[in-house]
């Protein structure tokens, strides 16, 4: 897999709220990245499109209706892929970026903090496997 940049690679979205989903594509449009996305809303979907599309990074919701992203990062996990990953919460937790750290995800984004995923996404694209998870 090519990690080099963003650049026209795919972007899975595992997000159930379609505003969450458009603010996201915004800050990327405005910070310039170029890349396609697509986005799923649930687990089968989300296990569908990793195996059937090869995404370069993946976007995932804290929660979703029956799922949830460190559902989904172990999902990722166990299929054997090391696709750089990076969760989206509402919610500033402490026990939850402790999570993070410990199962290693690249990158935790924050609701009300937007504006940093397109520094977050170079990151994770950018991070060794395994790396520690960076919080914005």
């Amino acid at each position: 897999m090519n990690l080099k940049s963003p650049n026209e690679q795919l972007i899975l979205f595992l997000e159930d709220l379609e505003d969450d989903y458009l603010l996201m594509l915004h800050e990327l449009q405005k910070s310039g990245m170029r890349y396609r996305s697509m986005r799923v809303t649930d687990g089968p979907a989300f296990i569908d499109a990793v195996n059937r599309f090869q995404p370069a990074c993946i976007l995932s919701a804290y929660l979703l209706p029956g799922y949830c992203g460190l559902e989904a990062f172990q999902d990722l996990k166990s299929m054997g892929k090391t696709i750089p990953f990076v969760l989206v919460a509402g919610d500033r937790q402490s026990e939850l970026t402790k999570k993070c750290l410990d199962l290693g995800i690249n990158g935790l984004l924050y609701k009300d903090n937007f504006s940093e995923l397109p520094r977050v996404l170079r990151s994770a694209f950018h991070a060794p496997e395994g790396n520690r998870t960076k919080t914005s």
